[in-house]
């Protein structure tokens, strides 16, 4: 039965086992339509065919989400088949699109070409209409492939583009590659000036011997001499500016070509901060062991003595090592209980100060004033207790 056949609002499905791929045969010979479409279908290829190019066209914009290829003939009234696959593409740019005629010449081959058609085969035996199978096959193949192309493309694009960090890709020869808007900001180059260019480019010159060296090493052997999960180094602007930078690497190795991916961000202010904080640290560390009165830091869960300076260390008669760790009962077995209560008061944000009595490891007490505060040592909350016995007190007054 050919679609002439049929009302003019009924289409002539071919049911097939594959259900991903649906094509649209375009004849106006009913009959070379239909057995285009029997063809498609000994190749599990869902079918819808038609007698027409306005039904065909008028078809694309009905199912133009679920066409995957269009075959058609070139010689046709209403309109030719280059034609019909300008007016498709206005549908679908993308549909892969086979001319299989009977007015085949030179021209109409070279025009189809050049019109980006998937596909050019004159019809002639049986065997024609394998070749057509094959190459819808490899048509639909191909355009799957290509979309799954532009998809991955679009979510890597989406990942690299809407990030604050840069994104360089180079290959073994340390070639970029790739490299996202981000790195504009970060080195003041171009993403396009960067692509084709040598990474050396941002890599200041008394480092680049070292990086050829690293990167072949690791081509020629596998092994990893850095930690590739973060790596600090120095990076050089566009205008020659060093700045510091932390370093994320990947790799992955397609058609026996390296590539390698950092994502780079900018830890200049990290650094200052880290900068900042060592210089703290050693100020607090030169204070507290060059202080005349007795420092002790204390862990208040455990309630023992975390460091004591050496001024602590004399005053009670220990050497430093023994006060590590002791508790802080043994110091002040008195008043222990009041003692924490004031540093419970202290951790709550009210420092001050408590008088004391402090054994020494003679047995000796020692009366002596506490003052309170909370402090941050080795990462942990700590308290510092800053001691002077009455005498001294007494005697700076």
């Amino acid at each position: 039965m050919s679609e002439r056949d049929l009302p003019s609002d009924v289409d002539a499905d071919l049911e097939s086992t594959e259900e991903d791929s649906l094509v649209l045969v375009v004849d106006d010979d009913g009959d070379v339509a239909e057995t285009t479409a029997l063809m498609l279908e000994q190749r599990e290829l869902d079918t819808i065919w038609k007698s027409s190019a306005r039904a065909g066209v008028e078809c694309l914009k009905e199912k133009h989400e679920e066409i995957d290829c269009v075959v058609s003939d070139y010689q046709m009234p209403q309109m030719d088949g280059l034609e019909l696959l300008e007016e498709m593409r206005e549908v679908n740019p993308h549909l892969p699109f086979i001319l299989f005629t009977g007015q085949g010449s030179e021209q109409i081959a070279s025009e189809a070409v050049e019109a980006g058609v998937s596909g050019y085969i004159q019809k002639g035996g049986m065997e024609q209409y394998d070749r057509v199978a094959n190459r819808v096959e490899q048509a639909i193949i191909q355009r799957q492939t290509e979309r799954e192309l532009e998809e991955t493309k679009a979510r890597f694009d989406a990942l690299t583009e809407n990030t604050t960090f840069a994104i360089l890709t180079i290959n073994g020869d340390s070639t970029i590659e790739y490299a996202n808007g981000a790195v504009a900001d970060l080195l003041g180059y171009d993403s396009e000036t960067l692509v084709g260019e040598s990474l050396t480019a941002i890599i200041p010159d008394r480092l680049v011997d070292a990086h050829k060296e690293g990167i072949q090493r690791y081509l020629r052997t596998g092994e990893k001499q850095l930690d590739w999960g973060w790596i600090e180094l120095v990076a050089e602007t566009r205008d020659g500016e060093e700045i510091p930078v932390g370093v994320s690497f990947g790799e992955r190795e397609t058609d026996s070509r390296h590539l390698f991916t950092g994502i780079i961000r900018d830890i200049s202010e990290q650094k200052a901060q880290r900068e900042q904080l060592e210089a703290e640290k050693e100020r607090f560390e030169a204070v507290f062991e060059s202080a005349l009165d007795s420092m002790f830091i204390l862990d208040p869960a455990s309630k023992t003595i975390v460091e004591a300076n050496p001024s602590a260390a004399e005053m009670l008669g220990y050497f430093r090592e023994e006060l590590r760790g002791m508790a802080i009962e043994e110091i002040h077995p008195d008043d222990y209980a009041e003692l924490l209560a004031f540093a419970r008061e202290v951790l709550q944000g009210n420092p001050g100060r408590y008088d004391t009595e402090c054994h020494t490891a003679s047995g000796e007490a020692i009366p002596a004033e506490v003052a309170g505060s909370v402090l941050t040592f080795e990462g942990e909350q700590r308290l510092l207790a800053v001691v002077r016995p009455h005498e001294e007190a007494e005697r700076d007054q």
